[in-house]
């Protein structure tokens, strides 16, 4: 199941929805869709860029946040997120929020990120889970 701002060309066994995923009711029909809530949610989730710093990081920044608000409406207990990130001054608030909800949060960069990309992806385990 997938969830994008735009049609995507058809792929084979996924089900795909129009629309925006802070939105709980695109999130709900993705949810009924699947028959309930799934064991991993992957976000590679971007804004489009605007060239102006303080606006794109802004704007990633609300990209990961709703991906992270999502996760009620999608996430099973003990479920796995992986989302991609962007080295931005508020990065690490991000991770700290994830390691609030899960009980393991990693940061990794694939070998295949660009050079000069400041993509990485946290990945989360544990979901409702935590500690603190």
């Amino acid at each position: 199941m997938g969830i994008d701002l735009v049609p995507i060309d058809p792929l084979p066994n996924v089900r795909t929805f129009v629309g925006d995923v802070g939105d709980p009711a695109v999130r709900g029909a993705a949810r009924d869709a699947v028959g309930g809530l799934a064991d991993i949610v992957l976000s590679d989730l971007a804004p489009k860029s605007t060239g102006i710093a303080a606006t794109d990081e802004a704007r990633r920044e609300q990209t990961v946040a709703a991906a992270i608000d999502a996760l009620p409406d999608l996430l099973k207990q003990d479920g796995r997120f992986l989302v991609k990130l962007f080295m931005d001054p508020g990065h690490e608030a991000i991770l700290a929020r994830l390691r609030t909800l899960f009980t393991d949060v990693r940061t990794t960069r694939p070998e295949a990120t660009r050079r000069g990309s400041s993509e990485l992806y946290a990945i989360a385990t544990g979901y409702g889970r935590h500690d603190s």
